[in-house]
């Protein structure tokens, strides 16, 4: 009598392959950015030198909706991978959807690392832009009198630390070039995932679970809708 496995119970659902050199579909439901809504405004110099400025600059107004684009772009991504790959079994056997679950983690790991890195460098680099566009609205508001009343910028919470923590010992350093044996560089050499007790798909992936003890927490939350990881603020 032939042995049963694990894969006897469970089938691998595919999609249509999508051509690499395809756009990805932008999402639908992207949250409008307020900063679509600040009006440019253009300076004129009539001294020797002259000149024309537009403040904020294109580049501010123009590349952190792409940014913020891009961002839900690679959340589409990985929930279309993930959804790909359904456990389809018994859903009392735990044993079998473990056994799927670890088995699609081998197989689409490579992806999930692509998004999710990618994820946090897009990410750092909208957060950046924003910090530049308000000093720029700070510089615009002195310079023109205009005393704008601008909130005080917004300080990281513990999760965009996190997510800072990853970029600088795992995905730009791996483990930091001259930090090699410091804890948290330690820790960005170790990657570690876990998905929910009664997850079908990896749509809910969460990264860093693996560490070293003292190291600061690097857990990140699922890479997708709803998943209440950070975002910079709109």
């Amino acid at each position: 009598m032939a042995s049963e496995s694990p894969a006897d119970h469970f089938q691998t659902v595919r999609r249509p392959h999508r051509s690499p050199i395809l756009p990805m579909p932008v999402p639908a439901t992207i949250p409008q950015l307020r900063i679509a809504q600040v009006q440019a405004i253009r300076v004129y110099d009539h001294g020797p030198k002259g000149g024309i400025w537009v403040l904020p600059g294109l580049s501010h107004r123009h590349i952190i909706p792409t940014l913020w684009t891009i961002l839900h772009q690679l959340e589409a991504d990985w929930e279309d991978i993930a959804q790909g790959h359904v456990y389809a079994g018994d859903p009392a056997d735990d044993l079998a959807r473990f056994a799927f679950l670890h088995a699609t983690l081998e197989m689409l790991e490579s992806r999930y690392i692509q998004c999710l890195f990618s994820y946090i460098n897009f990410f750092c680099l909208l957060e950046n832009g924003f910090g530049v566009l308000y000093d720029k609205l700070k510089v615009v508001s002195h310079e023109l009198k205009l005393r704008l009343k601008l909130p005080k910028k917004p300080k990281p919470t513990e999760y965009v630390q996190r997510v800072r923590r990853v970029r600088n010992h795992t995905v730009v350093h791996w483990g930091g070039p001259g930090l090699k044996h410091q804890l948290d560089s330690r820790a960005g050499r170790m990657w570690g995932f876990a998905w929910s007790t009664s997850a079908t798909d990896l749509g809910g992936l969460e990264f860093g679970y693996m560490g070293v003890v003292g190291a600061n927490p690097r857990v990140l939350k699922a890479l997708g809708p709803c998943s209440g990881r950070a975002l910079p603020p709109g």
